[in-house]
């Protein structure tokens, strides 16, 4: 149980810097055009409700296109899919922008933390 635990820890760490690719090509490929790249929200995280997953991924035609299901609990199926929407801003002032790598003195712990002992 401790390997796959590892495992799984490792592919969402490995799926979430494919995400941050993605994000700097996107960012790269509207560099000319001087929009602001928003940060991704993806459905079930911060305040993007899980309940639009199914209509977000028929409207993609995902499960036509690349074979991405949902189980009735709405997970995804392969299991490490990520979906995601990203916004582009003309007025960087509306964008949010994307979070910054945060390191011990920038987290709000930063005193507390048992892991700084």
């Amino acid at each position: 149980m401790s390997k796959s635990l590892i495992l799984d820890a490792c592919c969402t760490e490995y799926i979430e810097k494919i995400c941050d690719l993605a994000e700097c090509e996107i960012e790269e490929s509207i560099a000319e055009e001087r929009l602001v790249l928003n940060r991704r929200f993806s459905p079930g995280y911060g305040d993007l409700a899980l309940d639009i997953q199914p209509k977000f991924l028929a409207t993609l035609e995902a499960n036509r296109r690349i074979g991405l299901n949902l189980s009735e609990s709405l997970l995804m199926i392969p299991r490490k899919s990520v979906t995601a929407i990203i916004g582009l801003f003309d007025d960087p002032k509306l964008a949010r922008p994307r979070r910054k790598k945060l390191n011990c003195t920038d987290c709000w712990m930063n005193q507390t933390c048992n892991y700084r002992r």
